[in-house]
């Protein structure tokens, strides 16, 4: 009997659970109307169909979803959204096709080129073509694309740049005629190309803008690569103590530390600031006055380069002196163990008490700061922060 009972209680869990999973997700409503009569596809799957001048109520889950109205005629025009439902809700969307010929503003030549997309037996899916330009907010952007054969079916994708959002998307084909799609804000968009055929696949592509006003029609849609320095923090401001070396060696502490330097691919220079003071209270106090990140940031910002001084960065405060060293890894053990050392003069600093150091000097191993005490009695405590600039390319556009 206790067997019967526990299946029951089971039964139940299980018939819960699918309860709840069943409606998790509230219902909402989506009505469209459209000027056309069209076909409607949510996420990839046909949900229905709408009559021209009619509204047509559709019910489905809350949440994101990607909106498809393809006009049900020869031209094939479609319209594309992404939506976001709230629980509970209504949403209505109006959709009007207009074509080229019977608009007031004509289409636009983009780009026409011809090129080649690579087939999944020469292409890991890393070198899929992509393409990218700038549509100004309200355009209405018409592809057209045709192959030298008719072997295998293509794909393609419309994205933001650089947030690399998908916008629109068309699986399947291998021609496209007069494919639209809506640009909902001014920016960069990529369109990007795959082929599901063995083999490269050659094709010809007419990308054609129709303008929202006539403000717009001369709009530059061509972008350009433009170098863009950003500065990348190593260490964060932090501070240490180190004894002094008598008492390190004899004693307890250590005179002598180090810090690892891994600087980021695409590094053109890079910075290190330092501070030495005998109390902590004053080292605590002067670790949070190291700004080398934020002065960074701020005169890039200014200058979109690196034209800017040393000499325009805040110079830290410091009482008491301590030895910094840039050395290689095969020096960092004798500089530890207080053996003959040998280090990169170019960034190195002995007895000083505070500042900052611009190196350019980018050795082809791992590197690091060596940071020694040079009292022989004194403890002192030691402030420190490291950034690098490294510098990126990154398209924008053109005059507009």
């Amino acid at each position: 009997m206790c067997r019967v009972y526990k299946n029951i209680i089971l039964l139940l869990l299980i018939y819960t659970s699918t309860f709840q999973d069943l409606f998790s997700q509230d219902p909402t409503s989506l009505i469209i109307v459209s000027n056309s009569n069209s076909k409607v596809i949510v996420d990839g799957e046909k949900i229905g169909e709408v009559q021209k001048g009619k509204p047509e109520k559709f019910t489905i889950t809350s949440g994101e979803h990607y909106l498809q109205v393809i006009c049900l005629c020869p031209s094939g025009y479609e319209k594309n959204e992404i939506l976001s439902l709230e629980p509970n809700t209504q949403k209505v969307i109006k959709i009007e096709f207009e074509s080229a010929q019977s608009s007031n503003l004509s289409e636009k030549v983009v780009a026409q080129f011809d090129f080649s997309i690579p087939g999944i037996m020469t292409s890991d899916g890393s070198d899929q073509p992509t393409v990218y330009y700038a549509f100004e907010r309200g355009d209405e952007v018409v592809l057209n694309l045709s192959m030298s054969n008719d072997k295998g079916t293509n794909q393609l994708q419309v994205f933001t740049y650089p947030e690399q959002k998908i916008i629109f998307t068309k699986d399947n084909f291998q021609d496209l005629k007069n494919t639209r799609f809506n640009v909902g804000s001014r920016g960069i968009y990529g369109i990007s190309f795959s082929t599901n055929h063995a083999f490269d696949r050659n094709v010809s592509l007419k990308i054609s803008r129709i303008p929202a006003s006539e403000e717009t029609i001369e709009f530059n849609c061509e972008v350009e690569l433009e170098d863009v320095y950003t500065p990348y923090v190593i260490q964060q401001p932090q501070n240490f103590y180190l004894n002094g070396g008598s008492k390190a060696t004899f004693g307890d502490g250590k005179s002598r530390t180090y810090l690892p330097i891994n600087l980021p691919e695409g590094t053109v220079k890079w910075y290190y600031e330092f501070t030495a003071e005998r109390s902590d209270v004053e080292n605590d106090n002067t670790k949070n006055m190291l700004t080398l990140a934020s002065d960074l940031s701020r005169l890039v910002d200014q200058t979109g380069a690196l034209s800017f001084g040393i000499d325009q960065l805040s110079q830290p405060p410091g009482s008491d002196y301590c030895d910094i060293y840039l050395i290689d890894h095969s020096n960092l053990n004798p500089f530890l163990t207080k053996q003959p050392f040998t280090y990169y003069t170019v960034a190195s600093r002995e007895n000083f008490k505070s500042g900052i150091m611009e190196v350019d000097f980018q050795p082809n191993e791992q590197i690091y700061l060596g940071i020694k005490n040079p009292s022989t009695f004194y403890g002192i405590n030691v402030g420190i922060e490291v950034v690098a600039i490294v510098k990126s390319q990154e398209l924008v556009m053109i005059n507009n």
